[in-house]
């Protein structure tokens, strides 16, 4: 089914950036691996971050706002700020 299909591909997805973020961050220890360098930044790759994903949803909204439900808002406020969201989660990695 399309459905199976799309799940297989966002599977995909995710271990694919699970990937990029280790290298990513190898490649940060191995060029300085100065933790008060990733401390002060992060806050800021955050914020920008979920601004990106505000705006690409906003944008969304905006340009389909034929099929557009406030369902979308609030499954896209769960994925942010929901228990097992993108800027709820990251506290541990605060601390």
């Amino acid at each position: 089914s399309s459905n199976e299909t799309l799940k297989n591909i966002w599977l995909w997805h995710a271990i694919e950036e699970s990937e990029h973020k280790s290298v990513a961050f190898d490649l940060y220890q191995d060029a300085s691996g100065n933790n008060f360098i990733r401390l002060v930044v992060m806050p800021f790759v955050t914020l920008y971050m979920a601004g990106i994903m505000t705006a690409g949803t906003v944008y969304l909204g905006i340009t389909h706002f034929s099929v557009w439900k406030l369902l979308h808002l609030k499954e896209f406020n769960t994925l942010i700020l929901g228990k097992n969201g993108f800027l709820s989660t990251l506290w541990k990695d605060y601390l």
